[in-house]
C-alpha cells in the first residue's frame, strides 16, 4: 500500500502545476503555487520564443516571438514586484522538468514542423495560464498577486488568440 501511494505521488509531482490542480480538482490558489506557475511559464514562453528566433524560417512566426519576448520581460519584473510589494513567496529561478522538456523538443524541430509545435505549444501554454491566472484572480489571497494576475490575463488571452490564429495560418499553409 505505502508503494501505491509513493507511485501516485511521484506521478503527481511529475506534472506541471495546472494539471496538478485540475486533477485535485483545486485551484492554484496560494501564493506559493501561483508564484511558481506564473514564473515558469514565463521563463518557458521566454526560452521557447528564443528557441523559435533561431530555428524558425516564417517571419510571422518569429515576429510573434519576439513579442513574446517582448512582453515577457516586463512581464517577469512585474511579478518580481508583486512578489516584493505582497511579501509573496520567492519565484523559482529555473523551469521545471516538463516545460524544460518542451524547449527541448523545439530545438529537434524543424521546418513546418516546428512552427507548428511551437505555436501548439504556446497556445496550450496559455490556455493553462489563462485557467492559473483566472482561478488566481477571482480567489487569490495574496492581494497583490491577486492585482497582477488581474493586470496580465486580458494580454494572456489576446496572445492566445494570437498563437492560436497563427498555427491555423501555419497549418493552412504546410498543405
Amino acid at each position: 500500500m505505502t508503494r501505491i501511494i509513493a507511485l501516485a505521488v511521484a506521478a503527481l509531482i511529475s506534472l506541471p502545476l495546472a494539471a496538478q490542480a485540475r486533477m485535485l480538482g483545486i485551484g492554484t490558489e496560494t501564493p506559493q503555487q501561483f508564484v511558481e506557475a506564473a514564473a515558469i511559464y514565463d521563463m518557458y514562453e521566454i526560452e521557447a520564443s528564443k528557441v523559435a528566433l533561431e530555428r524558425s524560417q516564417n517571419p510571422e512566426v518569429k515576429k510573434f516571438a519576439q513579442d513574446i519576448i517582448n512582453t515577457h520581460g516586463p512581464r517577469s519584473e512585474a511579478l518580481k514586484t508583486a512578489i516584493q510589494t505582497g511579501a509573496a513567496p520567492a519565484a523559482p529561478t529555473a523551469m521545471d522538468s516538463d516545460h524544460q522538456d518542451m524547449v527541448e523538443k523545439l530545438r529537434t524541430a524543424e521546418g513546418d514542423k516546428f512552427d507548428r509545435l511551437f505555436l501548439r505549444q504556446q497556445a496550450n501554454t496559455r490556455e493553462d495560464t489563462i485557467e492559473v491566472f483566472e482561478r488566481y484572480a477571482a480567489n487569490g489571497e495574496n492581494p497583490a498577486l491577486k492585482a497582477y494576475a488581474t493586470q496580465v490575463l486580458p494580454n494572456v488571452k489576446t496572445s492566445m488568440t494570437k498563437a492560436e490564429g497563427l498555427l491555423q495560418t501555419v497549418r493552412s499553409a504546410s498543405k
